[in-house]
C-alpha cells in the first residue's frame, strides 16, 4: 500500500487525484464509517466520523492490526475469515460486528466491504463502509427473547399492553387487556385500533399513530370501548420502536381513579354549596348574598343606575310554628322560598338570612331614580301577594302574611347599611299595618 501524503491524513492515492481536497472533505463529512486496510489487515485510513464514533485518532493507530486493536476477541476469527473473502474478490454485504471504542464500549457497525485494487496489485487492500446500528441491534436483542420469557413479562403487567404496526393493526395483546375489554385475543389480533378507541375516529387514529412515529412517544387520556359497547377511561402511553417499526402501547384503566375524582369533586361541590346556601331552602345565604351584591355594585359603578333590596319578614310564622309544629314551619319556609324565586328575574337574588327573614336583591333597575323606585314597589307588591296566597301543605292549608321594606342602592352602598335601611322600612310598614288594624271598627 502507498504511504499517506503530507496533506493531513488523506491517502496518497486520493491526494494525487484531481480535486483531492474537495473529495477528502466529502469523505470526512460522510455520516458513515470509511475504513481502508492494507493487504495485511493494517490500518491505513479512517475518516473523521469513525474518529468521533470510536474516540481513536488515526495518528494513534495507523499501521496497527485492525483485528487485534478494534475487534473483540470472541469475534476475531470470524472477521479474519470475512477479510480473506473480501481480498479474494468476494465482497461482504451487510455483516454486523462490534468494534471497540477507546473507552471500552462496543459499537455495533453494519459493514459493507470489498477488495481495493486488482488481485495482484501491489496496492491491494480492503475498503469498508460502515453504518452505526448500535441502537437497532440493541432493540433487536431486547426483542429476541423467548416466547415464554416474553409472555412472563407481558402477562404479569397490571396494565393492558398492545403491539401496534404503523397501519394501526394490533399485532399483540396481553391477557389483562382482554380482561379489561371483554374481547378474546383472537378477536383483537389483526383488528384496527379504531375498534377500541372511542374518542378518535379511524382517520384521527391514523393521524395520531403518524405523530407518534414522528415524535417517538406520547401519553394521553382517552375512552376505550368494551365488547359489550360500554366505555371506560384509560391512560395510554405509546413508545415508538423504529427498528421494528412497531409501537408499544400501555393501557392503564382509570375507572377507579376517575370514580374517586368524581366523588371528591362532588364532595367539594357539596361543601361549597353548604358554605353559600341555606340548608333548608337551598337559597343563597348571607355570604353568597354579599357576593351577589358586590357584583351588582360593580356593574352599577361601570354602567350607572340603581339596584334594589327588599327585606321580607313573615308575620305569622311563629304562630304557625307553635300551632302546627316545626315540620310544618319548615315546609312553609320552603314554599315561601319557591314563591319568592318565581316572582323575580333570573339575574336577581333571593336569600334567606334568618329564621323567617328573606332578602330579595334586584339588579339592573331603571337608571332614573323615580322609575327604579316604582319598579321596586311593584316587585314588593307581587311578593306580598304570592306570600299571602293559601299554602296547601299535606292536609293543611296555611295562610301567612309578610311585612316588606325596601331601599334603592348604588355603587357605593355597602350591604350592612342597605339591610339597615330596608329593615327600618319593613318595621315602619309593619307598624303602619298594625295601626290600621287597631283602627278598624269591631266586627
Amino acid at each position: 500500500m502507498e504511504q499517506t501524503s503530507s496533506v493531513g491524513d488523506t491517502p496518497q492515492w486520493l491526494a494525487a487525484q484531481p480535486d483531492a481536497a474537495w473529495a477528502a472533505r466529502i469523505v470526512d463529512a460522510a455520516p458513515v464509517v470509511i475504513l481502508i486496510l492494507d493487504g495485511d489487515g493494517r490500518i491505513v485510513y479512517f475518516n473523521d466520523y469513525f474518529e468521533r464514533l470510536s474516540g481513536w485518532a488515526l495518528a494513534e493507530v495507523r499501521g496497527a492490526d485492525w483485528i487485534e486493536r478494534f475487534i473483540p476477541s470472541r469475534l476475531r476469527s470470524g472477521i479474519a475469515e470475512l477479510r480473506r473473502r473480501a481480498l479474494d474478490g468476494q465482497p461482504n454485504r451487510g455483516h454486523v460486528n462490534a468494534v471497540l471504542a477507546r473507552d471500552g464500549r462496543e459499537v455495533e457497525i453494519e459493514w459493507h466491504d470489498q477488495r481495493l485494487g486488482a488481485e495482484h496489485d501491489a496496492r491491494q487492500g480492503l475498503v469498508a463502509v460502515g453504518l452505526d446500528v448500535s441502537q437497532r441491534e440493541r432493540a433487536m436483542r431486547e426483542m429476541q427473547i423467548s416466547e415464554e420469557g416474553y409472555r412472563s413479562v407481558v402477562e404479569t403487567m397490571p396494565d393492558g399492553f398492545w403491539v401496534v404496526d404503523l397501519d394501526g393493526r394490533l399485532r399483540e395483546v396481553n391477557d389483562e387487556y382482554c380482561r379489561m375489554s371483554g374481547y378474546a385475543r383472537a378477536e383483537l389480533i389483526g383488528a384496527g385500533v379504531s375498534l377500541l378507541e372511542a374518542i378518535e375516529d379511524a382517520a384521527a387514529t391514523a393521524a395520531h399513530i403518524a405523530r407518534v412515529e414522528a415524535q417517538g412517544f406520547d401519553r394521553f387520556e382517552s375512552l376505550h370501548r368494551r365488547r359489550d359497547g360500554s366505555l371506560w377511561p384509560v391512560e395510554v402511553t405509546v413508545s415508538m420502536n423504529r427498528a421494528l417499526r412497531r409501537q408499544f402501547v400501555f393501557i392503564r384503566d382509570l375507572s377507579a381513579i376517575k370514580a374517586a375524582e368524581a366523588e371528591r369533586l362532588a364532595a367539594e361541590q357539596a361543601m361549597r354549596h353548604m358554605a353559600f346556601h341555606d340548608a333548608l331552602t337551598q337559597l343563597p345565604n348571607r355570604r353568597l348574598l354579599a357576593d351577589r351584591v358586590a357584583q351588582a355594585r360593580a356593574a352599577l359603578a361601570r354602567d350607572g343606575g340603581h339596584g334594589g333590596l327588599l327585606f321580607v319578614d313573615l308575620d305569622d310564622f311563629k304562630r304557625i310554628n307553635d300551632r302546627h309544629g316545626h315540620d310544618a314551619g319548615d315546609e312553609l319556609l320552603v314554599e315561601v322560598a319557591q314563591r319568592l324565586k318565581g316572582v323575580v328575574r333570573a339575574h336577581d337574588t333571593v336569600a334567606r338570612i334568618g329564621g323567617d327573614e328573606f332578602v330579595v336583591m334586584l339588579a339592573q333597575l331603571p337608571h332614573e331614580r323615580a322609575a327604579a323606585g316604582a319598579a321596586l314597589d311593584d316587585v314588593a307588591r307581587k311578593l306580598e301577594q304570592v306570600i299571602a296566597a293559601p299554602a296547601r301543605l299535606g292536609r293543611r292549608v296555611l295562610r301567612c302574611r309578610a311585612s316588606l321594606g325596601g331601599t334603592l342602592f348604588g355603587a357605593h352602598d355597602d350591604l350592612d347599611s342597605m339591610l339597615l335601611r330596608a329593615d327600618a322600612e319593613m318595621y315602619a310598614a309593619k307598624a303602619s299595618a298594625q295601626r290600621a288594624a287597631d283602627e278598624l271598627p269591631p266586627a
